[in-house]
């Protein structure tokens, strides 16, 4: 049987009431943590501390722990593609700068709505 993922164990939104979720044996509960700890290096300690969790939470309470497991790796991931795209910006209008060229517009909105710096949006008449 395949081992229980942590997405699947826990809803990875913010929670307003206890989290439900399918049956989970022991060794499940093992799997999820493993899971939701993916490419974090463990000491012996934390061995300890996550085995500890699994066998003294109740499976409810080790779903919070997992859902907030799954959104903080979430939102990091998140921040490290708008740094990551941030740097890319700043390092192409550096090269346009250098190259003497009028730099590619940005996008200035979540929208991904293209204006050129100092010039109105389409938010005229008939738009």
């Amino acid at each position: 049987m395949p081992s229980m993922k942590a997405r699947n164990f826990a809803p990875v939104a913010p929670l307003h009431v206890q989290p439900v979720g399918p049956y989970a044996t022991p060794g499940d509960c093992a799997d999820v943590m493993a899971d939701a700890l993916r490419g974090v290096v463990l000491g012996g300690y934390d061995d300890l501390i996550c085995a500890w969790l699994v066998q003294h939470l109740d499976v409810s309470t080790l779903r919070v722990i997992v859902s907030l497991m799954e959104r903080i790796r979430e939102a990091g991931n998140l921040e490290a593609v708008e740094a990551e795209n941030a740097l890319r910006a700043r390092h192409s209008q550096q090269r346009h700068a250098d190259l003497g060229v009028a730099p590619i517009p940005q996008r200035h909105d979540r929208h991904g709505h293209y204006r050129a710096p100092g010039l109105p949006g389409n938010s005229g008449p008939g738009f």
